[in-house]
């Protein structure tokens, strides 16, 4: 678990029972659907329209509920709209929003004996209908420069069982939105703008049309021997054996999306053991 998703404190209880042939259906769809496309910043309607989707679709706030919104201020905006969305629906709304710079403050200015005691509004999670996350840290390795990982560790560790433990004996529900940052973009391979114009995309996308989409793909993949998957970024290759890959819930990955037979034999290649098919990844990296 990284440094931001302790810190965040996000819990997804919304979790579906898919198939392991419904999970690979719905990674192909999140494939087919986003692409790496020219940055853009979402306009005031596209946020409203997302904020809606958040409250009615995903997080179904009903009247009198009470919605905390926490997340990091530049999502600040967002973070708005969602709270007057909520409040539309009945809801009470509360904001909760942190920042870079505090979370740094905190880490570099804080003497340790005050960091790690023990969090007061633990309590109040017993009063929480529901909880709607955004990234509490957004450039992280900004603000955990030069911080020593004890430092790190302690402030991120602290409270954390007994709010775990409150959470789960609470009657509080948990959403966790994936807002864009700047390192998540870099571990995938993208460059900023492009992640977060895809990222936003992905998020924007309704339950319902994902849903079906998985499973037309995924009635397809039952009965399939292979899969072939291609992209216009240069991804090329065969996955074989996948009927018994997902009876026996067998996981794959590939950074960078451009895989392909054709480089089989160019240096760092690499066999998969559960598949039949060699290919060259040009991170050298698979699972």
């Amino acid at each position: 678990m990284s440094t931001r998703q302790v810190f965040d404190k996000c819990v997804l209880s919304r979790l579906i029972a898919h198939s392991a042939v419904e999970l690979i259906a719905l990674l192909l769809v999140l494939i087919g659907t986003i692409s790496r496309s020219d940055a853009q910043e979402l306009t005031p309607e596209q946020r409203r329209a997302m904020a809606h989707k958040i409250v009615a679709e995903s997080a179904v706030v009903k009247p009198h509920e009470l919605v905390v919104i926490q997340g990091n201020s530049v999502f600040a905006p967002l973070m708005e709209d969602i709270a007057v969305e909520a409040s539309k629906a009945g809801g009470f709304a509360v904001l909760m929003p942190n920042s870079d710079s505090l979370i740094r403050s905190v880490l570099t200015e804080v003497p340790d004996e005050y960091l790690g005691q023990p969090d007061p509004t633990i309590s109040w999670i017993k009063n929480v209908d529901v909880y709607i996350n955004l990234p509490g840290i957004y450039d992280e390795p900004k603000v955990m420069a030069d911080v020593p990982t004890a430092k790190q560790a302690k402030l991120a560790s602290a409270n954390q069982n007994e709010y775990m433990s409150a959470f789960h004996s609470s009657k509080a529900r948990s959403l966790y939105i994936d807002a864009p940052v700047p390192s998540a973009a870099s571990l995938y391979g993208f460059d900023v703008p492009a992640f977060s114009a895809m990222q936003w995309q992905a998020i924007s996308t309704g339950e319902s049309n994902i849903q079906q989409s998985a499973k037309n793909i995924a009635d397809a993949l039952r009965s399939a021997k292979s899969v072939h998957v291609t992209t216009a970024d240069g991804t090329d290759f065969i996955q074989a054996g996948i009927h018994k890959a997902l009876c026996d819930r067998r996981s794959y990955s590939w950074r960078g999306g451009e895989v392909g037979r054709s480089q089989c034999n160019a240096p760092g290649r690499q066999f998969c053991k559960w598949c039949c098919t060699r290919y060259f990844s040009r991170y050298d990296q698979h699972t």
